[in-house]
């Protein structure tokens, strides 16, 4: 499975009641026999709208604020 499979998933509780969906995944490194391995350590599931994680529900705000690099 590709970590791209995850996001965005449908997450059902265990009566078959979407919950949400998978707003991002937690990864922890651990050593293997041909160096570091990513395994999933987590989800995070939210339960409203995408919109919603960036703040786009709040008003006034109509996007993000541009980030400096």
């Amino acid at each position: 499975m590709r970590l791209a499979d995850l996001m965005g998933a449908r997450v059902r509780d265990r009566d078959g009641r979407e919950i949400g969906h998978v707003s991002d995944v937690r990864l922890r490194e651990h050593p293997g026999p041909a160096g570091t391995v990513l395994k999933v350590e987590g989800l995070v599931v939210a339960t409203r709208a995408r919109g919603r994680l960036i703040a786009y529900d709040h008003r006034p705000v109509d996007g993000p604020w541009p980030l400096a690099w």
